[in-house]
Formats: C-alpha cells, sequence, structure tokens
C-alpha cells in the first residue's frame, strides 16, 4: 500500500477512537447499556444496510462492486444476530426512544450512500470498523460472562487483511484528503456518541 491514507487517517483521528473505546458503558458495561445496544442497533443496523446498497450504484470498478457488495451481504446476518438478541432481553425498538446523537453514524452512511464516492464509504469502514467491532466485542465479553445466551452475536472482527487492502486501493482511487478527514472526525465522533449515548 503507497500512500496509506486509512492508517494516516486513523492516526488523524485516534483521539476520538480512544474516547470511543473508554466510553463508560464500554469500560463498565451493564445489562442496561447492553438493552440499549441492542434496541439502538434494531433501528441502526437495517438502516446501515439500506445506505450501503445506494452506495453500490456509485462504483464503477469491479473491486468497488465487490468490495461494497461485500459490505451489504453482511447485514442481514447482523440484523438476525440483533433480532434474536432482542427477543432474549425482552427489547423493542421505538423511534421515539432513540437518542438522535446515537444514530449519528447511521445518518453519516446514508448521505455517504447518496451522495458519495466508493472512496468515502471505504474510508468510512476502513477507519471506524475495528473500533465498532472491539467494542462489541467486548459488550459481548461481558455479555456472555453474566449469562446472555446470544452473546456471542455480537462478536464481530474488524476489517481483514484483504478488506482493507481493498479498502486502501479503492480510497487511494478517489482522494480527497479534506473530504476524507471530515469523513474520518465524522465517523469516530459518531461512534464515541453512540457508545457514550447507552450509558
Amino acid at each position: 500500500m503507497g500512500a496509506d491514507v486509512i492508517g494516516r487517517l486513523r492516526e488523524s483521528v485516534r483521539d476520538l477512537t480512544e474516547r470511543a473505546l473508554r466510553a463508560g458503558p464500554v469500560v463498565n458495561p451493564s445489562l442496561n447499556a447492553l438493552r440499549r445496544f441492542v434496541q439502538y442497533e434494531l433501528f441502526i443496523a437495517p438502516h446501515d444496510v439500506r445506505a450501503l446498497s445506494m452506495a453500490v450504484r456509485s462504483a464503477r470498478q469491479p473491486d468497488e462492486y465487490e468490495f461494497l457488495a461485500g459490505l451489504v451481504a453482511k447485514g442481514p446476518s447482523w440484523i438476525s444476530r440483533i433480532e434474536a438478541l432482542a427477543r432474549e432481553l425482552g427489547v423493542g425498538g421505538s423511534l421515539g426512544d432513540l437518542p438522535p446523537l446515537a444514530v449519528g453514524y447511521t445518518m453519516l452512511l446514508s448521505w455517504l450512500g447518496i451522495n458519495g464516492t466508493p472512496g468515502d464509504i471505504a474510508v468510512l469502514v476502513g477507519v471506524n470498523f475495528d473500533t465498532f467491532c472491539a467494542n462489541s466485542t467486548r459488550l459481548a465479553d461481558w455479555a456472555a460472562a453474566h449469562g446472555v445466551r446470544g452473546a456471542e452475536s455480537l462478536r464481530c472482527r474488524g476489517l481483514d487483511e484483504e478488506r482493507l487492502e481493498a479498502a486502501e486501493r479503492i480510497a487511494e482511487r478517489y482522494l480527497d484528503w479534506d473530504r476524507y478527514l471530515f469523513i474520518a472526525r465524522a465517523a469516530q465522533t459518531f461512534e464515541a456518541l453512540f457508545w457514550e449515548s447507552l450509558a
């Protein structure tokens, strides 16, 4: 990887990433935080899949179609796992109970799905997925230790090396540093706010 766009962006928002990783409900999880996570994801996950589906239309190269369609393909499994966990915990989703700051990331993704380039989505995913997955897995560890049967369903990995290389390649193709920096900052700000909103 030549320009290391995603690595440089991750470094530029390290403070926001650390804020998300240190959020109270992640450091000191609780059943209430887990229930809020599931409640919010009942709204967020389907909307994220729709936004990513919209982003596929911006693809121009085979690797862009493959990258974006791959992200969309993982969505239904995540939604099913969240719905199963919601049933186990007796959690429902109500838009009226959703704090706007908890869904800022989804709004950003929707905006990029309509107005963005494949490079924008590659940056968003490349900068953000590891943070979300690290926190989700920490919440899964707590839930498993407290007898939640569906806890394993919260475990996820960030981008594997192949997907990260694809994201980097696509990001370099559409390079717009100021735009990418805004996307990285917005993504990690909203990520921190999401986890903080579980308190």
